[in-house]
């Protein structure tokens, strides 16, 4: 009787809140200053220092598993320098399958549109 119960307690701690988040992007702007201490870097082919301070950023956060904000980031990047593919490929990285969420046919199309 108590693996019954135990059984049942668990299954409804674990199926609460197990959906996966949603990959919206809100409309307010990248900040910078959301990563001042501790960025990641990693040199991209751009000559312009906010293209590579955003690429920077998105990095941060990919490694943070904050997805969402890396795929602003490196949104902002890419309209910065569209000259630089370092950026595109952040973007596909984000919106791709992670730990948190999978996959669902509007990220993939648009992974698959930016690569």
């Amino acid at each position: 009787m108590r693996i019954l119960a135990a059984s049942l307690i668990l299954a409804t701690f674990c199926s609460s809140g197990a959906a996966a988040p949603q990959h919206k992007t809100p409309d307010r702007p990248p900040d910078l200053s959301l990563t001042a201490i501790g960025r990641q870097h990693h040199a991209i082919d751009t000559k312009d220092k906010e293209t590579q301070a955003y690429f920077d950023q998105g990095l941060t956060f990919i490694y943070g598993f904050n997805h969402e904000e890396a795929h602003r980031a490196f949104q902002r990047a890419a309209e910065l320098d569209p000259t630089s593919p370092m950026p595109l490929w952040g973007i596909a990285l984000a919106v791709g399958p992670n730990y948190n969420a999978n996959v669902d046919a509007e990220r993939e199309k648009l992974a698959f549109d930016t690569m």
